[in-house]
């Protein structure tokens, strides 16, 4: 079977009124075989025992039997209580196969009470397939899910819509029901009763989700499809009561099946907040919940170089509180410079880097903290006080200046420490023939900056 993950995840956003019922919804008529008719569920034998997963409870919402689920310890494994049209994936407890069905409802609505045991959470599924001829496998044509971790005292209605993924017909719907998901629990017990499938469109919200490829001046929004909706409503605004609207915003964008994202851009630093309003043919929904997204500043080029220190600078973003700064000795920032990590600077949009080594290479970036919210960190910036480059063949030494301005001092030394050498050279390319091979120390400084290093010689 094909399962779509990131389709199933759609299937939290919306909810659809009562339609037709199916397969036994009330749970009156329980054969003797302690199987609710139409269902199936587990039958477990453990001798001299059976255990069945299911069992009709006095304890209805609408007429006078409901189902009860249970998960139990049957010989040291969890076992949850589970009812379904089709059958089961015992790994996963997703449903699998089903009963003929060609019809498309929106939702699938039911009573339940829940009671968890530790962090246990319920289960419920709604699949629609189709058996593809060409790739002789079942395709997914519509799903649903309803997961709770909550404890549910009292019967609740809930309504799972169906979302589709395709534009044909099913051929099979499976449904199933589970006191227990992830991590089965002994005890959890999920009443069921009064299933139906919808067919009539309620007008709700949709879910937005965190933005994606956040820079310092734009942001991918990103919202829950909403079937049959013709079009949504993007609101971004400089405040999370949306009284103060970013240009070109609230924006309709068609819904043309593909567009549950749009690509805000040209922003000044500054945080930001979008919600999106549902487009219906009669009346528009309700809004969505509200995301925060406060963008990073942009890190500059350093500036004010020196030997032995540099500046870091960064743009100033609008209403931020403050600035945290790390610099580190590579692009990874594994290796962070003693003293700034995660170093609280103030307003200011500069900080002063002191008492780096010679040759040292930086790498500093940024995050924006605002009233609600700080930043993801912002683009990386590098700063090396490599002035001189250093490097040996043979009998040579051979020195690069890299921003030649001033007289070049050089300096050698044998591996003993006798001086060898002391000279003035007026050059960005210096060549140095000594005469034999050997281990030397060169010192080199040109005002500005110094550097020792050192060569062998062979």
């Amino acid at each position: 079977m094909k399962y779509s993950i990131l389709f199933i995840l759609f299937c939290l956003f919306a909810a659809h009124v009562q339609g037709q019922q199916i397969a036994n919804s009330n749970f009156e008529n329980w054969t003797d075989n302690h199987y609710a008719e139409g269902w199936n569920t587990f039958e477990l034998g453990v001798f001299p025992l059976v255990f069945y997963s299911a069992s009709r409870a006095t304890d209805a919402a609408y007429g006078d039997y409901a189902v009860e689920l249970e998960t139990r310890n049957i010989v040291g494994e969890q076992v949850p209580g589970v009812i379904m049209l089709g059958d089961i994936n015992m790994d996963t407890y997703m449903p699998m196969g089903g009963v003929p069905f060609t019809d498309r409802p929106t939702g699938l609505s039911f009573s339940y009470k829940y009671s968890p045991v530790g962090n246990d959470a319920l289960l419920i599924v709604a699949l629609l397939t189709k058996w593809n001829e060409d790739t002789q496998e079942t395709d997914t044509i519509g799903a649903g899910i309803f997961q709770s971790y909550d404890l549910q005292t009292s019967y609740l209605r809930e309504t799972v819509p169906i979302y589709y993924q395709s534009e044909e017909a099913p051929d099979t719907i499976n449904i199933g029901f589970s006191s227990s998901s992830e991590t089965p629990q002994d005890g959890s017990i999920l009443y069921v009763d009064s299933i139906a499938l919808d067919y009539e469109i309620v007008n709700y919200p949709t879910t937005c989700f965190p933005a994606i490829n956040i820079t310092h001046s734009s942001f991918t929004a990103l919202w829950g499809p909403i079937p049959y909706s013709v079009g949504y409503q993007l609101e971004v605004a400089y405040d999370a009561s949306f009284t103060s609207y970013v240009t070109d915003f609230p924006m309709l964008i068609a819904n043309d099946g593909s567009n549950y994202s749009y690509n805000v851009s040209g922003l000044e630093i500054g945080q930001y907040f979008y919600r999106v309003k549902i487009i219906y043919e009669d009346e528009p929904g309700e809004y969505s919940n509200v995301i925060s997204v406060p963008l990073p500043t942009l890190a500059l080029n350093d500036d004010n170089s020196e030997s032995n220190s540099f500046t870091a600078n960064w743009e100033e973003a609008i209403d931020a509180r403050g600035y945290i700064l790390d610099v580190a000795t590579d692009v990874g920032f594994d290796e962070m410079l003693d003293g700034y990590s995660q170093l609280s600077v103030g307003t200011t949009t500069s900080y002063n880097i002191e008492g780096l080594d010679a040759g040292i290479v930086c790498y500093y970036r940024l995050k924006t903290i605002y009233d609600t919210d700080t930043s993801i960190v912002s683009n990386v910036e590098d700063y090396d006080n490599i002035q001189f480059n250093i490097t040996s063949y043979k009998k040579e030494i051979k020195v690069i200046v890299k921003d030649y301005s001033n007289t070049v001092e050089i300096e050698i030394y044998d591996a003993i420490g006798r001086k060898l050498l002391h000279q003035n050279y007026f050059s960005n390319e210096i060549m140095i023939e000594m005469p034999h091979t050997g281990i030397y120390i060169v010192k080199i400084s040109d005002g500005n900056f110094n550097a020792t290093k050192k060569v062998i010689l062979y």
